[in-house]
C-alpha cells in the first residue's frame, strides 16, 4: 500500500514538474503573472485620488519638462521626472490630474514588466530541475507582495528603478561575452542612478562581483573593472555636473542627505542641520553608532 501511494505521489510530482516546465519554457506563466500584476494593482488603485508630496513634485516637474522648461528644479533625482516628461509629451496631457492618472498607469506597467527580467534572473540562478517551480513561486510572491502593490500605484520612481536594476542583474548573469555584459550592466546602473542614487550601492556590488570572478573564475579581467567604472561614471557625469551647477554639490539631495541626524523627525526639520561625519563620530559613542547603522540599519534591511 505504501509503495503504491509513493508511486502515485512521484507520478503526480513528475506530472506537475512537466506541466510547470512546459509553461515556463514557453514563458506563458511569466507573461500571465505580468498581466495578473496589472489587473491586481490597477484593480486596487483609486485613480482619482490626488497624489501628494514627492509624487506630486515629480509629476509637476515632469509636466514642466514636457513643455520644454528645464529650469530650476528641487533636489530630488531628475531621472523619473525626465521619464515622465517624455510620457507626458507623447500623450499631450494638459492637466495635473490627467498627468496623475497617466503616472499611476506608467508605474503599474513598469512594475508588471519587471516580472520578465525577474523570471530570467531565476532561470540563471536556480538549478534546471527546480527552475519551473522555484521561479513560479518567486513570481507569485512578487505579484502578491503588498509593498510591490504600494509602489506600483503611487506614481513614484521605484518601479523604473527596480526595472533598470533587475535588467542590469539579468545582463550581468547572461550571455557568453562577460566583458560586454559588465559594460551593459554598468550602463543600466548609471541610468538607474539618475532615477535613485541608491544605484551606487548596486554598482559597488557589481564591481565586487567582477573582482571576485577575476580572482577565482577567470571570467573577467582586471581591465573590465576599469571599463565598467568608466562607463558608469560617463553616464552619471552629466547628471553630477548639472546638480553641481544647480545646487553647488553633485551629491546634495536636501533633507535626504541628512545621514547623521539622530531620528527621522530631524530629517525634515528645517532648523536641524546635517552634522558632518567627524562631528557625528565625536559626539556619539560606539554603541550608538552600532545601533544606528548596524542594529537598526543593515540588520533591518
Amino acid at each position: 500500500m505504501y509503495s503504491l501511494v509513493k508511486k502515485y505521489v512521484n507520478k503526480t510530482d513528475d506530472g506537475l514538474n512537466h506541466l510547470l516546465g512546459f509553461l515556463m519554457s514557453k514563458d506563458a506563466a511569466v507573461y500571465l503573472v505580468s498581466l495578473t500584476v496589472v489587473f491586481l494593482i490597477a484593480g486596487s488603485t483609486v485613480f482619482d485620488r490626488v497624489l501628494r508630496e514627492d509624487a506630486y513634485n515629480f509629476i509637476v516637474t515632469g509636466m514642466r519638462i514636457a513643455h520644454g522648461d528645464f529650469g530650476s528644479f528641487q533636489k530630488q533625482s531628475i531621472g523619473w521626472p525626465l521619464f515622465l516628461g517624455g510620457v507626458f509629451w507623447l500623450t499631450q496631457v494638459e492637466t495635473v490630474f490627467g498627468a496623475m492618472r497617466i503616472a499611476r498607469w506608467v508605474t503599474i506597467l513598469l512594475t508588471a514588466i519587471s516580472v520578465i527580467p525577474l523570471a530570467y534572473i531565476c532561470r540563471h540562478a536556480l538549478p534546471k530541475r527546480q527552475y519551473a517551480a522555484g521561479c513560479l513561486s518567486v513570481l507569485i510572491v512578487f505579484a502578491s507582495a503588498p509593498l510591490i502593490h504600494f509602489i506600483g500605484k503611487n506614481g513614484m520612481s521605484e518601479p523604473l528603478f527596480m526595472l533598470l536594476v533587475m535588467s542590469a542583474v539579468l545582463v550581468f548573469l547572461s550571455g557568453s561575452n562577460a566583458s560586454r555584459n559588465g559594460v551593459v550592466a554598468a550602463l543600466l546602473l548609471g541610468l538607474a542612478y539618475w532615477v535613485r542614487p541608491n544605484s551606487l550601492f548596486v554598482f559597488i556590488a557589481l564591481i565586487a562581483s567582477i573582482g571576485l570572478q577575476c580572482l577565482f573564475a577567470n571570467t573577467y579581467r582586471a581591465r573590465d573593472i576599469i571599463v565598467a567604472t568608466l562607463v558608469f561614471v560617463a553616464v552619471c557625469l552629466p547628471y553630477w555636473f548639472a546638480r553641481y551647477m544647480e545646487f553647488g554639490s553633485a551629491f546634495d539631495y536636501g533633507p535626504n542627505s541628512k545621514y547623521f541626524v539622530d531620528n527621522y523627525e530631524q530629517v525634515w526639520a528645517d532648523n536641524i542641520e546635517n552634522p558632518s561625519l567627524l562631528t557625528y563620530l565625536t559626539t556619539h559613542s560606539w554603541s550608538e553608532i552600532y545601533q544606528k547603522f548596524i542594529e537598526r540599519g543593515m540588520l533591518q534591511v
